[in-house]
């Protein structure tokens, strides 16, 4: 899986605060993200709380629904809830696919 910060993979050439996490994983969030909230994927960071940081009016339900559909992963309800941050989401979908 190519990784953010590989030669082949996103634009910024590997620099900035995705660096190491799965390419493949952090695109589709921070897209669905970005559709669900109206804001740029560059104001979101893997540090970035989805409350309120990211969106104070995300329906999480919503948004689940739809990393779900995307990345083919069922999260329970009781693991989504535990998440915080953006980079919780994204290693627990990455720990999901190593598995």
């Amino acid at each position: 899986m190519p990784y953010v910060g590989d030669a082949d993979d996103w634009t910024d050439g590997g620099k900035g605060p995705w660096k190491g996490l799965p390419a493949a994983l952090v695109d589709p969030v921070l897209r669905i993200l970005g559709i669900l909230t109206g804001r740029t994927t560059d104001a979101i960071g893997p540090d970035s709380r989805f409350y309120p940081d990211v969106d104070d009016s995300l329906d999480s339900v919503e948004f689940v629904m739809a990393i779900e559909e995307e990345s083919s992963i069922v999260i329970p309800d009781r693991d989504a809830q535990r998440m915080v941050t953006v980079d919780q989401l994204v290693t627990y979908l990455k720990d999901r696919i190593e598995t």
